[in-house]
């Protein structure tokens, strides 16, 4: 019986037990939901921003945001040199400590080469915030920042490829 109460108690308990909240993430004046203003206002000089120090790969372009027609950020990509990509990660893990990075091997989709692969992810107010070692070309990383709605968007059209293809 004294088992019992003890099992029940500690149900009661996790059933109590509240979720840590997801962080908002803001970097460099991008925050998911925010308005494209505040935005401008924080980085008038789109090319010149950078995520913990490490400018853009395509410094004459800067990051590439999307707006949506509520003029609030949906989402962000970040491309920056491979070679920066421990200082991007530890300067956003020192700031946001729920990222959590996975080691893999990958390979370039024709097979011409492997290399080796890691992904940082984490769960954030409204979305997620995502850095890899390796997009596209072995020396290019990048950081992305997407709404829930984003990748809802791109889970739906995956799903409409695949079933295209079994047409």
């Amino acid at each position: 019986m004294k088992k019992m109460w003890i099992a029940v108690a500690l149900a009661l308990l996790a059933g109590c037990a509240k979720k840590a909240p997801e962080p908002v993430v803001n970097l460099s004046g991008f925050e998911l939901g925010g308005n494209a203003e505040q935005v401008m206002q924080t980085a008038p000089d789109w090319k010149s921003i950078t995520i913990g120090g490490v400018p853009s790969y395509y410094v004459h372009l800067g990051p590439s945001a999307e707006f949506g027609t509520d003029n609030r950020l949906r989402s962000l990509m970040f491309l920056f040199k491979s070679t920066s990509f421990s200082q991007v990660v530890g300067n956003v893990s020192s700031r946001y400590p729920g990222l959590a990075c996975k080691d893999s091997r990958g390979s370039h989709p024709n097979g011409s080469a492997s290399f080796d692969q890691t992904v940082c992810s984490m769960r954030v107010q409204g979305g997620e915030l995502v850095i890899q070692r390796v997009y596209g070309a072995v020396v290019t990383s990048v950081l992305t920042l997407k709404s829930d709605a984003v990748i809802a968007e791109e889970k739906e059209g995956a799903a409409k490829s695949l079933q295209e293809k079994q047409k």
